[in-house]
């Protein structure tokens, strides 16, 4: 394991320490920007494998299941990354980069690769990777991930767009890490770190700097009046998903949720009212939007899984397991995952019975099905 330095400040040579002092008088900020090579590695903490450092070009690349990390004191961190990543449909196969509370996860469905920012909400890019035969991104995507602890925001920026959401972590400091996801390699042609004092106001609104708003919904004007608003909230969601703006569609049903915003209890219910849509679309014969959605509902419990898996009690993990199983059994189609999500509900709360009684039902059929097979 590489050794783990937890202190990012720059250090100046004694011969240049005057120059230094003039340079903080005359600059506000000082930031400290890093190259990722085979000499900066040190200062970094691997699991898993380690890393290797091609020679010639000093890529480094990621063996599959491992992750690099690495703590900032400074408040406001950017990570610029070009690289080929690899994506893939099922969570836990998503290579991820991860700046304090944000992170950009790389997913692949039916039309290509995707990219999920995932902060106190959750944010679908718009843009549709081609993916070679090996899942791989076909040319190089050059993106940058900044997080700041003093606005509580991270903001992405490729192809020059500009993503935003909110981001809210109580350590002010930074922990940078890069996974490569549990099945394939991620190679880093370039990662460069740049570390500053924290701003204090947002740069700008969660969402899609040049999207297009949602349509305004009128506020209910009397208790009685709350259902037929909610109806009204919801039809207009899926006239949304239906015209594929799924950005607005989401963030119109969510408005839905009444829980603390960035809350595991908010996560989880955002992913139960995107799953009652998806459900809804499924039933209509529209799969294609209904998996879309789903996915969207996993990024939810993903997120929820991230940052609170640790400090929840076994029936809201169970819950979050059992909800995830559902999604892949129902909605996507793979049996696998759902069997072992449902095994690991019926793990966590023993006694809930129903997760635990759906997983024996699937490893009957899977056992029946391996048996069909034998005997042909």
């Amino acid at each position: 394991m590489l050794p783990n330095n937890r202190n990012s400040d720059a250090r100046i040579p004694p011969n240049c320490f005057g120059l230094a002092l003039v340079l903080m008088a005359l600059l506000p900020v000082l930031s400290a920007q890093e190259r990722l090579t085979l000499d900066t590695l040190a200062a970094w903490t691997a699991t898993g494998k380690t890393p290797i450092v091609e020679s010639g070009t000093g890529a480094i690349t990621l063996p599959a299941g491992s992750q690099l990390l690495r703590t900032y004191v400074d408040g406001r961190v950017t990570v610029r990354l070009l690289s080929r990543p690899y994506f893939q449909a099922k969570p836990a196969n998503w290579p991820a980069l991860e700046v304090g509370p944000a992170a950009l996860t790389f997913v692949q469905d039916g039309t290509g690769g995707g990219m999920v920012l995932l902060g106190d909400s959750v944010l679908a890019l718009p843009q549709t990777i081609i993916l070679g035969a090996d899942g791989r991104s076909v040319s190089q995507i050059d993106l940058s991930l900044n997080y700041d602890h003093g606005s509580n925001q991270a903001t992405l920026t490729i192809d020059g767009s500009l993503y935003h959401v909110g981001a809210t972590a109580a350590d002010p400091e930074v922990t940078v890490a890069v996974s490569a996801g549990s099945e394939a390699t991620w190679t880093l042609d370039i990662m460069e770190v740049n570390s500053s004092p924290s701003t204090t106001e947002p740069d700008a609104k969660p969402g899609i700097s040049t999207g297009s708003k949602s349509p305004p919904i009128d506020s209910p004007a009397s208790a009685q009046d709350i259902s037929k608003a909610k109806n009204q909230i919801m039809s207009k969601s899926s006239d949304l998903f239906q015209q594929g703006d799924l950005d607005g569609g989401e963030a119109l049903l969510l408005s839905l949720n009444r829980q603390a915003v960035g809350s595991v209890e908010w996560q989880i219910e955002s992913a139960v009212l995107l799953v009652r849509m998806a459900f809804h679309f499924n039933t209509t014969g529209e799969a294609f939007i209904a998996s879309k959605i789903a996915k969207r509902a996993m990024a939810h419990l993903f997120l929820a899984d991230r940052n609170f898996g640790q400090a929840l009690k076994p029936g809201p993990a169970a819950n979050i397991k059992e909800l995830e199983a559902v999604i892949q059994e129902r909605l996507l189609g793979d049996v696998d995952s759902a069997r072992d999500g449902y095994a690991a509900a019926a793990k966590l709360a023993p006694g809930s019975g129903q997760a635990a009684t759906r997983s024996a039902q699937l490893n009957r059929q899977q056992a029946s099905a391996d048996a069909a097979g034998h005997n042909r």
